[in-house]
């Protein structure tokens, strides 16, 4: 009897030194996640190779399963205390109400194949020589797809945080605690890092576009710079098919199909430029500055084809619109201004070109000016500063429609300021829209 305790004694402590514990497991709803608990399993033999987060029990962990992927590993001490859905992403707090501790995590899809946040987060860390957030910061590890950093907020607190970029999703992991915890938090991170997993549960993995939602955001000059031409085509590609555009080139139509987000719905003999915003319109035009392209073989030649084209002094052109009569009152030395006027919608355009300017005030005072000079007469629906100038649009206490554009441009010759105003009488909106909308499409800066 002896011997088979002793047996039954030496079994036991080989499976304890071989790190087989006994595992319990149950899976509760965690709001959109599925919660399982497990107990650790651990591979120490002694007391005294723990680590100070095993002695305390942070190597119990549970499974905390996201929508977008994320197979975190939450130890047990922490709960759940928050979470956000937005257009930023997801994320989730989780805290040690004992020590006071945070465990934050974050997803958020990669839209564009061009940028790439962990890039970016080591080029931050590279250059970093403070800020107001940060009073530390380095790069602890940097392996394919992850990295992770480390440092001491303003406020005094430490953090670890883990990027990592998996199948065009990044799961983001970050670690709060004071000073005096810094090395149980940097273990506990440990702990999370070792044990989370992810997977493509959005199925998001595969190519990806070059622009991110189509165009929906201002291309920039130094991400215009970057492109080459075959990547300007393609962006301008990417624009129309967000909209459904269904390309002649067979070629490209099957190129983009490949894309879950792409509905092909409208002929490309069908298609016309009032399907695109403001900004996809700014954004084809600034491509084509590139490359002279376009899907639909007329699309950039619409508002031509019901106009007269009409070259500024300096460089640029508009197509003024049919039915417009000339009604320019004064041209002064190196400010040149035209005027056009329908009569019958009572429609009033001003196109302002003014060559090396030197006016006593810079175009933001003046867009801050104008702005503020509008009071309670006027009801915006569109104020948009745009870094080079300003778009102003909205309806005055006589039911006027107006539309203001300002947009100053670097060439050689010295600056160019042109502003573009519009005015017609609410009433005839639904016509004038269309005009104006062709008008501000067809201009040409230069």
């Amino acid at each position: 009897m002896k011997k088979k305790t002793l047996l039954l004694a030496l079994l036991l402590l080989s499976a304890t030194a071989c790190g087989k514990n006994e595992v319990t497991d149950h899976t509760t709803e965690a709001g959109t996640v599925t919660q399982t608990t497990t107990e650790a399993v651990t591979e120490v033999s002694t007391e005294a190779e723990k680590s100070e987060a095993q002695k305390l029990g942070y190597d119990k962990t549970y499974t905390f399963k996201t929508d977008d992927g994320g197979i975190f590993a939450i130890p047990e001490k922490f709960e759940k205390v928050y979470e956000e859905s937005n257009q930023g992403g997801n994320s989730f707090e989780f805290e040690d109400k004992s020590t006071g501790m945070i465990i934050d995590t974050w997803e958020l899809a990669r839209y564009n194949r061009r940028d790439n946040m962990l890039d970016e987060t080591v080029e931050r860390v590279s250059g970093f020589s403070g800020d107001d957030y940060y009073e530390t910061l380095n790069i602890d590890k940097q392996e394919d797809g992850k990295v992770r950093t480390s440092g001491k907020l303003k406020d005094g607190r430490h953090f670890v945080e883990i990027e990592v970029l998996y199948e065009n999703m990044y799961h983001f992991i970050t670690f709060y605690s004071d000073e005096s915890r810094a090395a149980l938090c940097d273990e506990i991170a440990d702990i999370v890092e070792e044990r989370s997993e992810y997977e493509d549960s959005l199925g998001i993995s595969g190519r990806l576009p070059l622009l991110t939602f189509n165009g929906f955001y201002p291309i920039t000059d130094e991400e215009l710079n970057s492109f080459t031409d075959d990547e300007v085509v393609e962006a301008i590609n990417e624009i129309y098919a967000g909209k459904g555009f269904i390309f002649d080139d067979q070629e490209t139509l099957d190129y983009f199909k490949e894309y879950s987000w792409y509905n092909p719905t409208i002929p490309s003999n069908e298609f016309t430029s009032d399907k695109f915003s403001d900004t996809e319109k700014e954004n084809i035009k600034k491509l084509q500055t590139r490359v002279d392209y376009s899907p639909q073989k007329n699309v950039t030649e619409e508002s031509s084809s019901s106009g007269n084209k009409f070259e500024m002094v300096g460089g640029g052109y508009y197509f003024v619109p049919e039915g417009f009569d000339d009604i320019t009152k004064e041209t002064y030395a190196l400010r040149y201004v035209q005027e056009w006027q329908n009569y019958d919608l009572d429609m009033y355009i001003m196109v302002t070109n003014t060559m090396q300017i030197n006016i006593p005030i810079g175009v933001e005072e003046e867009y801050n000016q104008t702005v503020n000079s509008y009071g309670d007469s006027v009801t915006l629906s569109l104020d948009k500063w745009e870094g080079d100038g300003y778009i102003l649009s909205g309806t005055d206490s006589d039911g006027q429609i107006f539309y203001h554009k300002v947009k100053t441009i670097n060439s050689g010759d010295g600056d160019k300021y042109i502003s573009i105003y519009i005015t017609y009488p609410s009433a005839n909106s639904d016509t004038c829209n269309k005009i104006l909308e062709d008008f501000v499409f067809s201009f040409v800066y230069e």
